[in-house]
């Protein structure tokens, strides 16, 4: 019986621990969705078609953070979903950094510009272990933007 006591008592007390630790890390905030104007930017980077997981795109984010990192690449880290990531099972992703005019681009690199509009920007507090997950935060850009009355063009950028 006294036994049984002290299970209980140190369940409750990791229970305990364990709730407080989701708290503070974020896994109770919910996500911000704001619709606002963006003028046109840039997204220097490499291209990638193929499936989600694999060692092909690891590498390709890899590599293109090191240039990120050593400055060879300036800008706001990204990667920039070209559709729906949930929709397809061959994904096309655009890996680089975000640019607010043309930049001069380090040999093979590529640039697109991305016009200016409507965007919706989803932002949460919360570490990555806790926050939602990719596909969930899609949704509830997707649904607020039905809510909103925007037509989505089907480009996420991370």
């Amino acid at each position: 019986m006294q036994i049984q006591k002290k299970y209980l008592i140190t369940w409750i007390i990791v229970g305990v621990i364990l709730l407080v630790s989701y708290y503070l890390l974020g896994g109770f905030t919910k996500v911000n969705l704001t619709l606002t104007e963006s003028p046109a930017f840039y997204i220097t980077g490499k291209k990638y078609t193929g499936p989600a997981v694999g060692r092909k795109l690891d590498s390709l984010v890899e590599a293109t953070h090191v240039a990120y990192t050593k400055k060879e690449i300036e800008g706001i880290f990204s990667i920039c979903f070209l559709g729906n990531p949930e929709e397809v099972d061959t994904l096309d992703i655009l890996v680089g950094v975000i640019q607010n005019q043309k930049e001069e681009i380090p040999p093979s690199y590529i640039q697109e510009k991305f016009e200016g509009g409507k965007i919706i920007t989803a932002s949460i507090a919360a570490e990555a272990v806790v926050a939602p997950s990719a596909s969930a935060t899609n949704e509830k850009i997707l649904a607020f933007a039905k809510e909103k009355g925007v037509k989505t063009k089907g480009v996420f950028i991370e």
